[in-house]
């Protein structure tokens, strides 16, 4: 089924926005749409499949959320609000005597947030399918209705288009991630029909029974949402040293033969849960033994080759633990703060039983980490990346299957192909003293599969580690940021 977007483009007059959240939730612009198509004669200029296009709306998942950046305007002002207490002022007018109701209001700080001239400043991007196509039509009509978004001064419009692909150029992309900064609230079935309540309720909040102080909706789901690119996930990092305690002299791997040293630091991770009973049913996870369906649910061994400077010479002297992009069981912040406690000191032993190095503690403002760590928006692969399936056809190499196998590469792994500009894949390294990827020792099973180094640049920075494709879980397809960018 071809897959198209709804996009509610919005836009405030006065380029500001006096909301706390940022973006504006989902159900907030819902509520928006409602509030519009239900004032004064609005009703009427909307087909009567208004109803039905809403309930359609509130019934898709979680949209994407395009939106520009904000600023906070400087300085905040203050305003007097009232304090919820005026039924004290009420009982003393009921028994004839004045009450200077000033005392009963409080002071609020307002920081409102300045946006871009150019609009649209928020869009809300709903997947559809092509043939729902005449909820557009709908939707477009109830949208131009639309008066204000946030505050009751906060006014604004809105138009809707159905297309294709996501419009990346308008600002930051924000999706539902698990660990997501920001939690926004989405609607859900039955909101319409709560707003409705919900409007009832603040019409006859006040009666002989009292004062209802809080008639506003409650059937919504709450969902966190995160950046795209920002891909925050727990870490152990470690360096390797030499076997004598007493002395801490670096040690080197070479980086062609990366997987080696995942296999020996996760043996030592194996070992480590092994002395406390908490982690008895973590064996699994830690050891990547996970069902088909679960496969990005694991952790990652990520040796990480010294590049970047004129004198790198590409050997592992550093590894990272990295947990899964999205949530998991296993309770993965506290199982790797406690392998990054436990492992210290730890010796690295080969297949063999031999000791090989030790594990010692990794600076926080390590250059080479760092490196990994940081923003940009062109990367280049320091080991190649392992495709999920074969790309080719008729013996020839197909470049629409290898362009779709790296667009699914970069989305299991928390990059979304959409912030994709453009990108190049070879056989040859791209970063000085790495190894081309056929040279590159892998796992038996992942020999036969396609593996490229690749080339990428994004449509905004996006922040490492970065490392994509099936053999990401033993280092391979890990990428250094360009200088620059």
């Amino acid at each position: 089924m071809e897959t198209r977007f709804l996009c509610l483009k919005t836009s405030w007059l006065l380029n500001q926005y006096h909301g706390e959240e940022w973006p504006p939730s989902p159900a907030r612009a819902y509520q928006a749409l409602v509030a519009g198509l239900m004032t004064g004669g609005n009703r009427r200029l909307v087909s009567d499949g208004a109803e039905e296009a809403l309930r359609w709306l509130e019934q898709l998942p979680p949209p994407k959320i395009i939106a520009k950046r904000k600023r906070t305007l400087e300085p905040s002002y203050r305003i007097a609000v009232p304090n919820n207490d005026m039924d004290k002022p009420a009982r003393a007018w009921a028994k004839g005597r004045e009450e200077d109701t000033s005392k009963y209001k409080t002071m609020k700080e307002i920081q409102p947030h300045s946006l871009d001239a150019d609009g649209p400043h928020v869009v809300y991007c709903w997947e559809m399918g092509a043939e729902e196509a005449q909820y557009g039509l709908i939707l477009k009509s109830i949208s131009e209705c639309m008066h204000t978004l946030g505050w009751g001064r906060d006014m604004a419009y809105a138009d809707v288009e159905v297309v294709e692909d996501l419009p990346l150029d308008v600002g930051e992309l924000w999706q539902p991630a698990p660990r997501g900064s920001q939690t926004l609230g989405v609607p859900v079935s039955g909101f319409l029909d709560d707003l409705k309540a919900s409007y009832q309720r603040f019409v006859m909040r006040s009666g002989v029974g009292g004062v209802n102080a809080d008639p506003r909706p409650s059937v919504y789901q709450l969902e966190r949402y995160g950046v795209a690119g920002r891909v925050t996930r727990p870490r152990a990092v470690f360096e390797l040293t030499g076997l004598d305690p007493d002395r801490k002299i670096p040690y080197s791997y070479a980086g062609w033969r990366g997987q080696d040293v995942a296999a020996w630091v996760r043996h030592a991770a194996n070992l480590s849960i092994q002395k406390d009973p908490r982690w008895d049913q973590a064996g699994e996870f830690v050891s990547g033994h996970v069902m088909e369906g679960d496969r990005n649910q694991r952790l990652s061994y990520v040796p990480l080759p010294s590049v970047g400077h004129p004198r790198s010479d590409g050997r592992i002297r550093r590894i990272a633990i990295l947990g899964p992009v999205g949530a998991s069981e296993n309770a993965e912040p506290e199982l790797i703060e406690y392998l990054q406690r436990t492992m210290l000191g730890q010796v690295l032993t080969s297949e063999g039983g031999t000791a090989v190095c030790r594990l010692a503690e990794l600076a926080d403002s390590d250059s080479i980490w760092l490196r990994y760590r940081r923003q940009a928006r062109r990367w280049r692969t320091v080991t190649p990346v392992i495709l999920h399936g074969f790309n080719t056809q008729r013996g020839q190499i197909s470049l629409k299957k290898t362009d779709l196998l790296i667009g699914q590469a970069f989305d299991e792994s928390g990059f979304p192909k959409e912030l994709i500009q453009e990108f190049q894949f070879q056989e040859a390294p791209l970063v000085p003293n790495t190894t081309a990827a056929k040279a590159v020792w892998k796992a038996k099973h992942l020999r036969k599969r396609p593996a490229y180094h690749l080339d990428v640049t994004f449509r905004e920075k996006v922040e490492g580690p970065m490392v994509i494709g099936i053999g990401r879980h033993y280092g391979l397809g890990l990428f250094a940021p360009v200088e620059g960018t």
